[in-house]
């Protein structure tokens, strides 16, 4: 049960609220962290921020706005200033605000914010001394945008109490666009640590702007300018910038499309072997492994699940008595573990996606390590790190994978957003192949930072846009991009 605890720090008592169970007694962290005078701040689903703030979450990469068309209202304007808070020393407020310049300049910001990936967007007012009545708010986006996606209008809040806090979202409809819109932006926000008024979603069907335009709308109320600390917050540019990306997140979540990845296929001539290379920006990876015992086509595969380019995996043991392939490097798809190998001897390179569309290579021993990842695809040795040439030799693979010239597959990272893929040639009286140093130089040189060693020999397949570049024997997983 609930009741005050004892606590001293310093030898000082500080008065909390416990639990007390079972002889054990239980101190909130909230409490203990605010009854000392720190600022706490949660982020669902697991992070606690102790005196800051926690970091502006990006919009993902990889996704776009192309298409869609926001009309952005600033509340208020002209001779209607909206509320208006003065100083007050006493109660230690020493901002005075009118809503409707502040309304304008979230305004203006979230209009930018969503043109920059790709939006069309308008204001319905675009001076700070321009008077529209909610009535003309609607009717100029619905005569002069009718094609437009969503109407967005900005307030803050103010309320006789001045402890009233937090943000907030109107909507009309509790289906369709709206709410989702809504909800979305609300959870965004409550991530991003803002404190939400209530639980941050009112039903707004009795305002104008809301059951008067034609397409979906919502109205913001992002803070109370009578609230002294949060009148401070509104006005600090850090707070307005988390503000801004959490409703825009909201937005990206509900009507953002995957950026089309862009494949730009290449083949050279290096060292007595030919070199097919394919750099890929904004890729949406897929891994697949077949079942134990058994191995995949790789076109059969991409073909099923419309891959724009498939490459060769990671590395599988071939069981001679019952000629059966058993994959031994990790396979993670959409966070779960295929193909079911067992850990490795030592960690190994892995190539990984996070759910934002990132990339990265890190090194894992089992695959529960790399669960937290959307895709992964286990293989080695690592080739290059930091753009320098580093051979992973501490990974422990076989001599018939580190030495010698041989046919080969990579993958390397130009940033966390642009991949390279390679298929090295070397099964011809006119192609050599290459040794590891060779590949990783060979990269490092075309501009990865970070490079890691796939299967090779005649495992090694390259197929892109329908036709295969490199066609070798059937493997056990593949990479593919869709």
């Amino acid at each position: 049960m609930s009741k005050p605890v004892k606590l001293f720090y310093k030898g000082e008592p500080i008065q909390v609220q416990g639990d007390n169970e079972s002889g054990t007694t239980m101190v909130p962290l909230r409490a203990f962290a605010e009854a000392l005078g720190h600022k706490v701040t949660w982020r669902p689903p697991d992070e606690v921020w102790l005196d800051g703030d926690p970091p502006v979450r990006p919009v993902p990469e990889g996704l776009t706005l192309s298409g869609e068309f926001f009309v952005i209202d600033a509340g208020h304007g002209g001779g209607d200033p909206g509320a208006v808070d003065g100083i007050n020393p006493a109660e230690g407020d020493a901002i005075s605000t009118k809503e409707a310049e502040l309304n304008f300049l979230y305004a203006v910001k979230l209009a930018s914010t969503l043109k920059a990936l790709g939006a069309g967007v308008a204001l319905t007012r675009t001076k700070q001394e321009e008077y529209l009545s909610p009535q003309q708010r609607a009717a100029r986006a619905n005569d002069r945008y009718p094609h437009a996606t969503a109407f967005i209008s900005w307030h803050n809040n103010s309320f006789k109490n001045a402890s009233a806090c937090g943000f907030e979202v109107l909507h009309y409809y509790t289906t369709g666009n709206s709410y989702r819109m809504a909800k979305s932006i609300v959870a965004q926000a409550k991530a991003a640590g803002i404190p939400l008024h209530g639980d941050g979603l009112v039903d707004g069907r009795k305002i104008v702007v809301l059951n008067s335009t034609d397409m979906s709308a919502i109205l913001i109320e992002a803070g109370f300018i009578s609230n002294p600390q949060e009148e401070i917050n509104l006005h600090d540019q850090g707070y307005m910038e988390r503000v801004i990306m959490a409703v825009v997140r909201g937005i990206v979540d509900v009507y953002g499309k995957k950026l089309q990845p862009q494949i730009d296929y290449r083949k050279f001539r290096h060292k007595g072997t030919d070199i097919h290379l394919a750099v890929v920006r904004n890729p949406q990876l897929k891994t697949a492994a077949a079942d134990p015992g058994k191995r995949l086509n790789v076109a059969a595969v991409a073909k099923q699940y419309g891959a724009k380019l498939a490459i060769t995996g990671g590395y599988s043991w071939h069981r001679k008595e019952d000629d059966t392939h058993w994959p031994v490097t990790p396979v993670i798809d959409n966070h779960v573990s295929v193909g079911k190998p067992g850990p490795l001897e030592v960690p190994r390179a892995a190539l990984c996606q996070d759910v934002d569309g990132s990339l990265l290579i890190r090194k894992a021993q089992t695959p529960e390590e790399l669960l937290i990842y959307k895709n992964a695809l286990g293989a080695g040795p690592m080739l290059a790190v930091d753009g320098k040439r580093q051979i992973g030799h501490d990974e422990k693979f076989l001599a018939d994978i580190m030495e010698g010239k041989n046919p080969r597959a990579a993958a390397g990272l130009i940033d966390e957003h642009t991949l390279v893929l390679v298929a090295v040639e070397g099964r011809t009286l006119t192609d050599a192949g290459l040794t590891l140093e060779d590949l990783a130089d060979f990269l490092v040189a075309f501009g990865c930072k970070v490079v890691m060693n796939l299967d090779g020999g005649g495992s090694v397949n390259l197929w892109i846009d329908g036709k295969w570049i490199v066609k070798g024997r059937d493997i056990v997983n593949i990479l593919m991009v869709l």
